[in-house]
């Protein structure tokens, strides 16, 4: 029985068409509103700036994604690190890894406010303010889960890319 020797991973470099990026940002943007008005129906609004300032982020966000999708022309220059597990991942099985990505994602997300919780508020409230900052900062998630589907997107683009657009860096 032999052992199989550790492969390093590579870092390469690629172009690839905007258009992905700007479905996933429309995509977000339109998810981002929509949740935020449920959020708006069941609790009410604070304020009328916030609802603003809310709805403004979620314009420019589809904004951006409707500009890559139909109007920016110039391809993107992505790296991608091949080898390594989230690559090995992709490549077993797709669904295997944005539902691995989401949960470390969620993990590193409760655990990371769970010790800023204990640190900085202690043991004696650490349930109740838990709950109110994970509710605070819940669209921090959003932003965690785009990434998500920006690593994916830039996997799926990298094995539909013409190979002479490949760069090998590192």
């Amino acid at each position: 029985m032999s052992i199989k020797p550790f492969r390093a991973t590579s870092v390469v470099e690629f172009d690839c068409s905007p258009w992905p990026e700007g479905m996933a940002c429309i995509t977000f943007g339109l998810l981002f509103a929509v949740i935020m008005s449920l959020y708006f129906i069941i609790h009410g609004v604070k304020t009328a700036f916030g609802a603003v300032l809310v709805y403004a982020i979620a314009a420019a966000l589809t904004g951006y994604g409707v500009y890559l999708w139909r109007f920016r022309r110039k391809p993107f220059r992505r790296k991608v690190n091949l080898g390594g597990m989230q690559h090995r991942l992709y490549l077993h099985n797709r669904w295997l890894f944005i539902v691995f990505e989401l949960a470390l994602t969620f993990l590193i997300f409760v655990v990371s406010f769970s010790v800023a919780t204990l640190v900085f508020d202690g043991i004696d409230g650490f349930a109740d303010e838990l709950k109110h900052k994970l509710k605070g900062w819940g669209w921090l998630f959003i932003a965690f889960c785009y990434n998500i589907v920006r690593d994916y997107l830039s996997y799926y683009t990298y094995l539909r890319s013409p190979v002479e657009t490949r760069k090998k860096i590192a």
